[in-house]
């Protein structure tokens, strides 16, 4: 699940003559954490260590594992790959018009035409318009949308339509999508900014 972790239990045993000293483990990536590997093992001693996956989305990780030891005999460093897939919902917006051909980015900030971000001009004296959005769930499991506001410096010019209110609660299945829009109605003129936040379950 996304944002939260998978251990898996790994046991080191010292089968030499010596004793094993272990100098540092470290992974290629960042997901992937070692914890409990001691320092050195005496002849015949086992140890047994963990491994946790944290996925941040629903891509495949890859890492390797590095080992850096005494051991002549099986080389060092002592290395082996390990995979994960994270699970969990993920959420992606898309604007552009009526075939919704460009994604906008979570914390997006730069308002664009060719996205639907950047309205253009509207008279404040009776007009507004409406640009749809589309959000798709490309995670594996259910996105849910548990609420909406607009923030900003005039949030009262900006209203998001189409999505449920009250109670609010809007689900997605993996692979699902839905579209809302978002009215611009200006109270003044010049330049009106806000932003669109949705608080969901995608970590």
């Amino acid at each position: 699940t996304l944002g939260q972790s998978e251990s898996r239990n790994y046991r080191v045993i010292n089968e030499g003559t010596d004793t094993l000293l272990i100098s540092s483990s470290a992974s290629s990536d960042p997901a992937f954490t070692i914890a409990g590997l001691q320092a050195s093992l005496a002849v015949g001693e086992s140890d047994d260590f963990t491994i946790s996956f944290t996925p941040t989305n629903t891509e495949e990780v890859e890492t390797t594992i590095t080992i850096r030891s005494n051991d002549a005999d099986n080389g060092d460093p002592y290395t082996f790959a390990l995979v994960g897939t994270g699970e969990g919902p993920e959420m992606e917006i898309k604007g552009g018009g009526s075939d919704f051909a460009l994604v906008i980015n979570d914390g997006d900030t730069t308002p664009r035409s060719a996205d639907g971000t950047l309205f253009g001009e509207v008279n404040p004296n009776g007009g507004s318009l409406i640009v749809p959005f589309k959000i798709r769930n490309t995670g594996t499991t259910t996105l849910v949308i548990d609420d909406k506001s607009v923030i900003g410096t005039h949030p009262g010019d900006f209203t998001i339509r189409s999505l449920s209110t009250s109670p609010f609660n809007a689900t997605i299945s993996p692979g699902g999508e839905k579209v809302f829009e978002v009215e611009f109605d200006p109270t003044a003129a010049g330049t009106r900014n806000a932003t669109i936040v949705l608080q969901t379950n995608d970590a």
